[in-house]
């Protein structure tokens, strides 16, 4: 092996070689690396290189080229560098050809084997390019200078037992000898240079070693204090390590329990008294909560990966008790100094209050998804019904109590009226339905919901109602539905039969109060619906209030669901507890009223007479005619217009003309024009005495529940019907 160190050179050697005739190299080694390493420092100096990887193939390109110099390792595979040079030297074509061998100079032996071989120069391992080529230089300068060789009388030299037969001529004797001496000479510098190092180095070893015994007193000092400090610490760590409100679980390698907290006590069921010593397994019953799966351990996991862990699927503690939580874990291995695993660490959080809030809030979200969409479908729905259940009006009036007509009309009316109650339960989900609320007795509203709701049901129903009950503010259509969906639900959970029990109490959260709910604190009226059942599976009994969950076959899955909004619009809340075998019981909370009980209004429900002028306002072409038709019979003269600027156009000329609007009639929402919110601003610029009447499909707005504040002196939601806004006009006119 050839170690090479390429130096830059001198400008005199860099110009010796470059003024120099320069001729063909023969390369003979065997590392391909060295090789191509030491053609790659020749070929920059000029020099033409053949490279041969054994003293075999050496041989033959001499042969062949007849190179003007060879440099050769010694040992290689084959024929090694001293047969390699014999050779070449007795074959007479070839034998004037200088070769300079890479040697150790391991021993003197070295020197007479290159002698005997013919060698003519030496160059010592490991070399700079630098001695190299230096070496090249001198080589190929004698040659030049030195006349044809002629044959010398063969030279024995006896090394110990050895005899040596030398047939180099004068010169080649002495240039080997020169580079020999030359290197033996360079090499003595560096062994010199080399222990005056060492002498150095020892002097500094002392003077380390001196300062690292100083150093070793202060870290041994230094050490007790740190143990002391660990062991405080250590205390410390452990008080605190009690005192959180993870569980955390310390193991061994073969997933033995060797710790844990106060707060993995309460998790698991076990003290740790009880638990050191034990399988993780035994103490830590860990499942899949969807599938009910075990699954690998934390602990095999960890151990099998060495690396972190946390747990993707959502996992159940199952306690020593049998009480179920919902868990967060995560582990991580313990590392000794040469990081090899000796343990692991289990963190457990208990999330099982965080999941059920993260529910609420999810069937929330689904519910205002669907409301977005609900809404729009009601809003044209109820203006589809309006002009149906208007033309319908008028069709009765027409009839004149014809015999054949009148049922078939009051039919179609009452169809008419289903169908506003099938908008009203999709507008529930809307954002837009938004409760109507009045304070009322909770009381009547339960009582009337469940004996309709039980009419020719095999169910009997006992109440068990505070006397006192709190007054609330609901909208009593709206509760009543939830009540009736509850009932229904009872009863199909009992087709033999049985008893529902209906309780109403007055109850109050208060702020330290954890009750498991989102519920603010304050006072509430809270009741019950239990039912004699089956139960609903655990599985089941988180979806029941998704939109379009059901299990019946011919449910719709919007029961639950609408009762869900209704009571999430209340700022109440709606939840369930089930036992299988047992039976399930609904229970809502509703906020107590800050007002009175109002008392209930009678609906007029035929059409009322009147005069005057009136202005209606609505996009679609079908109210228009509707009304314009009603209301011309009724005795107005009516104006219509498409928009809000329409409308202001027509209501100031009717001014300016001295012939008044006496109300107008606007729908809320004009779609890619203005409404009415923006029209009845416009008119009180005009006419501040303006009398105006809002009506919309979607009771999103709030200007529907607080009509007043806007400006409007009264509202008539759609779909209505003839009695409905005779009797709404006629109020707002008479108004002073």
């Amino acid at each position: 092996m050839v170690l090479l160190k390429v130096d830059v050179f001198s400008e005199t050697l860099r110009g010796n070689l470059n003024t120099m005739e320069t001729g063909e190299i023969l390369i003979v080694e065997d590392s391909a690396m060295q090789a191509k390493r030491l053609k790659r420092l020749l070929e920059e100096y000029r020099y033409s290189v053949l490279v041969a990887h054994d003293g075999e193939e050496g041989l033959a390109m001499a042969l062949e080229h007849v190179p003007t110099l060879i440099v050769s390792d010694i040992i290689m595979p084959k024929m090694d560098g001293y047969r390699m040079c014999r050779a070449i030297k007795d074959h007479k074509s070839i034998q004037n050809i200088p070769i300079i061998l890479l040697t150790s100079l391991s021993s003197p032996e070295d020197v007479f084997l290159g002698l005997e071989s013919g060698a003519d120069c030496y160059v010592c391992k490991p070399y700079d390019g630098r001695t190299l080529l230096s070496r090249i230089e001198s080589v190929l300068t004698t040659m030049a200078k030195r006349p044809p060789s002629k044959p010398e009388e063969e030279l024995e030299i006896f090394l110990g037992s050895k005899k040596y037969l030398i047939k180099s001529s004068r010169d080649q004797i002495l240039n080997l000898l020169l580079s020999t001496y030359q290197d033996a000479v360079e090499q003595n510098r560096i062994l010199r240079e080399m222990r005056t190092k060492l002498v150095m180095v020892n002097e500094e070893l002392e003077k380390l070693v001196a300062e690292r015994t100083e150093a070793l007193k202060r870290e041994i000092e230094e050490r007790k204090q740190i143990e002391e400090a660990l062991a405080s610490e250590k205390e410390r760590l452990w008080v605190t390590l009690r005192t959180i409100n993870d569980g955390v679980i310390t193991t061994d390698t073969r997933g033995k329990v060797i710790l844990m907290n106060r707060a993995a006590e309460e998790l698991t069921g076990w003290t740790q008294e009880e638990a050191i010593g034990r399988p993780i397994t035994g103490v830590c019953n860990l499942i899949k909560t969807e599938t009910r799966e075990t699954g690998e351990t934390v602990v095999a996991n960890i151990l099998k990966s060495g690396g972190l862990f946390g747990v993707g699927d959502q996992i159940t503690l199952i306690s020593k008790g049998g009480t179920e939580k919902i868990v967060d874990v995560n582990g991580t291995p313990i590392l000794d100094k040469t990081n090899k695993i000796i343990g692991v660490v289990l963190v457990l959080r208990d999330v099982t209050e965080n999941k059920r809030i993260e529910e609420e809030l999810i069937k929330a979200q689904k519910l205002e998804s669907l409301g977005v969409l609900a809404g729009g479908i009601a809003h044209d729905f109820n203006n589809l019904l309006t002009a149906i259940l208007g033309n319908v009006s008028l069709a009765k009036m027409y009839a004149d109590h014809q015999e054949k007509v009148i049922p078939r009309l009051d039919e179609a009316e009452k169809a008419s009226l289903r169908a506003k109650d099938l908008t009203q339960q999709l507008l529930t989900f809307a954002k837009g339905g938004a409760p109507v609320k009045k304070t009322a007795s909770i009381a009547d509203v339960l009582k009337d919901s469940v004996k309709f709701a039980l009419r020719g049901s095999n169910v009997r129903c006992v109440f068990d109602v505070a006397k006192s009950l709190w007054p609330v503010e609901i909208d009593e259509g709206q509760i009543s539905q939830v009540v009736h969906n509850l009932i229904i639900n009872a009863c199909q959970a009992m087709p033999s039969g049985g008893t529902i029990l209906v309780q109403a109490e007055n109850t109050t959260v208060w702020p330290d109060q954890d009750i498991g709910s989102p519920l603010a604190e304050g006072k509430y009226v809270k009741l019950s619906v239990r039912d004699e059942g089956h139960g609903i599976p655990s599985d089941i009994l988180t979806k029941i209030f998704d939109p379009y969950f059901t299990t019946k076959k011919r449910g719709s899955g919007l029961g639950l669901a609408t009762s869900y909004s209704i009571l999430k619009n209340h700022d109440g809340l709606l939840t369930v507890e089930s036992e299988i075998g047992r039976g399930t019981t609904f229970f809502i909370h509703l906020p107590v009223s800050m007002r009175g009980e109002s008392e209930k209004k009678l609906v007029r429900e035929t059409p009322i007479y009147g005069n005057g002028r009136i202005l209606v306002m609505d996009d679609e072409e079908m109210l228009r005619a509707f009304v314009g038709e009603l209301l011309d019979m009724l005795g107005y003269d009516v104006m219509f217009a498409a928009d809000g600027h329409e409308t202001i156009e027509k209501y100031r000329n009717a001014c300016e003309s001295g012939s008044p609007f006496d109300c107008v009639l606007m729908d809320l929402t004009i779609p890619g024009g203005m409404g009415g919110k923006e029209t009845i601003q416009k008119l009180l610029e005009i006419d501040p005495q303006v009398k105006a009447v809002v009506s919309s499909g979607y009771s999103d707005d709030p200007v529907m529940a607080d009509f007043r504040k806007y400006g409007f002196l009264g509202v008539v939601a759609k779909p209505y019907d003839a009695g409905e806004l005779s009797d709404i006009l006629n109020k707002v006119i008479r108004a002073s």
